[in-house]
């Protein structure tokens, strides 16, 4: 094996606990490894010893069942798609500052548990976790936040008063709360199943809503369909109301 690796792609092939082991008692120096689309007999990844390691990713690794990391000077981390995970320990991770997880069935109680343990977190994305209806934000180092395609989130508090990015793509509409002071740039992408005169609604208000937060908001809706409707909406509340005032 060579000791002086320093970056490590796995893709499609069998790596097993023991795989992991060697990788951490013979690799010392290695700073980036990634374990992607479904290797096979990788159920736990325990990695630990490693203090040159900064970035780790896993994509699509669905037998993965819980992941331990201890890695001191870890910078970032992505996991996506391991359907069966119970289980992420990051703890011993304190200088983590990039965190991304991907349809895992996650609460809020287990992200807030989890990314209290990280005192650094400046990044967070949040990506197809379905199990959020209700997520609180409330990490004081956080600066950017990505939330998308979370198809049952309905709310949304954010408790951040250093952020200054957020991302937000999805279905549907969400209410919004927030007291973050440092907002320079919001940008929404809502792709609607269906719309009405209510939908409408809320999207003015949303509009209205977060323009208090930041003075550079980018609010897309991905339907062109939806798009006419909305333009004929606002047509009618800007012109037509104020023409009978």
């Amino acid at each position: 094996m060579n000791v002086s690796l320093k970056k490590l792609s796995s893709w499609n092939v069998y790596a097993d606990d023991r795989v992991i082991k060697n990788i951490a008692g013979g690799i010392p120096l290695i700073e980036e490894t990634s374990f992607i689309s479904d290797c096979k007999g990788l159920t736990s990844f325990d990695l630990f010893g490693l203090d040159r390691l900064i970035d780790i990713s896993l994509g699509h690794d669905f037998e993965l069942k819980r992941v331990s990391i201890k890695a001191l000077n870890l910078y970032s981390h992505k996991i996506f798609a391991p359907t069966k995970l119970y289980e992420i320990n990051l703890d011993n991770c304190k200088n983590l500052k990039r965190l991304s997880l991907g349809a895992i069935s996650i609460k809020d109680e287990w992200l807030c548990c989890l990314v209290s343990k990280l005192p650094l977190l400046d990044c967070l994305g949040i990506d197809s976790c379905n199990d959020f209806e209700s997520v609180k934000i409330s990490y004081p180092t956080l600066k950017t936040l990505r939330i998308s395609e979370c198809a049952n989130l309905v709310k949304l508090k954010i408790d951040t008063p250093n952020l200054s990015v957020l991302n937000c793509w999805g279905d549907d509409m969400i209410s919004f709360s927030s007291n973050a002071l440092a907002l320079l740039d919001i940008d929404i992408e809502l792709n609607p199943k269906k719309f009405d005169i209510d939908w409408c609604i809320k999207y003015i208000e949303l509009v209205a809503q977060l323009h208090q937060f930041s003075d550079s908001l980018s609010l897309d809706v991905s339907t062109s369909e939806v798009c006419m409707y909305l333009l004929q909406v606002l047509f009618f509340f800007f012109f037509e109301t104020s023409d009978t005032c």
